[in-house]
């Protein structure tokens, strides 16, 4: 391997990881705009202007759109199914239950 194939081999892991740092300090936000709540959630930034009235959001200069992260994932976790796996085992610990 050339000393010019050790160093873009270096860049490139180094570029790797710079991208993961990225997406780490991403994720600590706590505060998103809709494209941040668009790339978080992996929906459509149109589809969110159609649903923020079912989130709450903030308006400070009456432009911009903003959502706390805790009400992103709220919202993304509303309305929860249990596995095969919990049902069951509530239907096993219902039955064996003294009346």
């Amino acid at each position: 391997m050339s000393k010019d194939e050790v160093i873009l081999s270096v860049l490139n892991q180094l570029l790797e990881e710079l991208g993961v740092i990225k997406e780490n300090l991403f994720l600590s936000k706590k505060i998103f705009n809709v494209k941040d709540f668009s790339k978080y959630s992996g929906f459509k930034e149109s589809y969110i202007y159609k649903i923020r009235g079912d989130i709450n959001y903030s308006k400070p200069n009456g432009k911009m759109v903003f959502f706390k992260k805790d009400d992103v994932e709220n919202y993304l976790l509303r309305n929860p199914s249990k596995s095969k796996f919990a049902i069951e085992q509530e239907a096993i610990e219902f039955s064996t239950k003294k009346k």
